[in-house]
């Protein structure tokens, strides 16, 4: 590949207001960029909205904006990163963008690599129920249509200090209830690579759930005779949610390798 990819992040939990890049992935950020990728982590809309009636749709058309300026304007390949709630928005957004496709109609650019962070591989026509198992998780707590978490220092923060726990869930806001429950209409895994990065020691999407979204998926994937890949790429960290506060250096190298990995196929 003669350039390197662009990066783009998707948060997970609400760490930002909706029209700013989230903070929380400054550090990881960084890191990519001193090795080379530039990045873009565009907000959710869902993320502290007043009246809280954003749903995923409104953060798939915030992220689209991004990659069509990135892909369509400046013909730039790009690989996405989305983090917990944030693979439904990457999954929904990356509809018709992937490489491969777009190179077949003679356009340049395009999304190269899908990676979810210990995020939801939610299939189409699914909502975000589907990892959740059919329930919501039992830190999860509703105040009408205001969604909010409990217990979030264990849930996101497992492996930071006490002192930079309490930061983080200060930045926390509030997410619509109505994200979490609009219908997935793209699975990218058919039509791009796609890896999955499990966080082995997450409190708010375990580990095991975690494994049983990847073997969900690439069981429909094997049963598919049209997709070219059988599997996703997969890798373990050692790590609560949220890898890109407590191990950025490691989160970036795991990335880096992925995408190593499908510049080597190519």
């Amino acid at each position: 590949m003669p350039n390197r990819p662009t990066g783009g992040r998707k948060s997970g939990r609400a760490h930002q207001p909706s029209t700013r890049s989230p903070e929380c992935f400054d550090s990881l950020r960084k890191v990519l960029e001193d090795r080379g990728y530039p990045t873009e982590a565009p907000g959710h809309p869902s993320v502290g909205a007043e009246p809280p009636t954003k749903t995923l749709e409104d953060d798939v058309i915030n992220m689209q904006i991004v990659l069509n300026r990135l892909i369509e304007d400046e013909g730039k390949e790009v690989v996405l990163v989305g983090h917990s709630y944030g693979g439904t928005v990457i999954s929904n957004a990356s509809d018709g963008l992937g490489r491969d496709q777009r190179a077949i109609a003679k356009k340049r650019g395009g999304i190269v690599l899908a990676i979810y962070l210990a995020g939801f591989l939610v299939p189409k026509g699914a909502t975000l129920f589907y990892g959740l198992g059919g329930a919501w998780a039992p830190w999860m707590r509703f105040n009408g249509e205001y969604s909010y978490a409990s217990d979030e220092a264990k849930r996101f923060y497992g492996d930071l200090s006490p002192e930079n726990q309490q930061r983080w869930v200060s930045k926390l806001r509030h997410r619509s209830k109505a994200s979490y429950l609009s219908l997935n209409t793209h699975e990218p895994w058919r039509n791009m690579p796609c890896g999955y990065i499990l966080c082995e020691n997450d409190c708010a999407l375990p580990f095991p759930v975690q494994k049983m979204l990847v073997s969900s998926t690439e069981q429909k994937m094997q049963g598919d005779s049209s997709i070219g890949a059988q599997k996703l790429l997969t890798a373990n960290l050692k790590a609560s949610h949220s890898p890109f506060l407590s191990i950025p250096e490691k989160t970036a190298e795991v990335i880096e390798d992925m995408i190593g990995k499908i510049c080597r196929s190519s």
